[in-house]
């Protein structure tokens, strides 16, 4: 089976956009990759996307792949994706984006 290129983009309550029309001086948020198998989890790639942010903090990770984004809990019970499910059954093969955003109900996933 082939491989997925996850990209991560981390952004903190500063990275929110500004208005239309607006300029913002901020950096750029933070950006990680990494390669994953095809046929690898929801689970696996959430827990790469979240050992970078330290905790306690609450964050958001949501699939910004396509449009609309659609947020990640892990659960299925929430009409987010099964934490089982592959990246290819996610439509993430042969890339796929998350945003790591601040908020969230405090179980560091959502």
């Amino acid at each position: 089976m082939g491989e997925s290129e996850i990209t991560a983009v981390y952004a903190d309550a500063a990275h929110v956009p500004p208005p239309a029309g607006a300029a913002s001086s901020l950096p750029p948020p933070t950006v990680a990759r990494r390669r994953f198998l095809a046929d690898s989890t929801l689970a696996e790639v959430l827990a790469w996307a979240l050992s970078a942010v330290p905790p306690p903090q609450q964050v958001v990770v949501a699939d910004v792949t396509r449009h609309p984004p659609r947020v990640l809990r892990g659960g299925a019970d929430d009409g987010a994706p099964s934490p089982g499910r592959t990246l290819q059954s996610l439509g993430w093969y042969p890339s796929g984006r998350l945003a790591v955003l601040p908020g969230g109900d405090g179980d560091g996933t959502a």
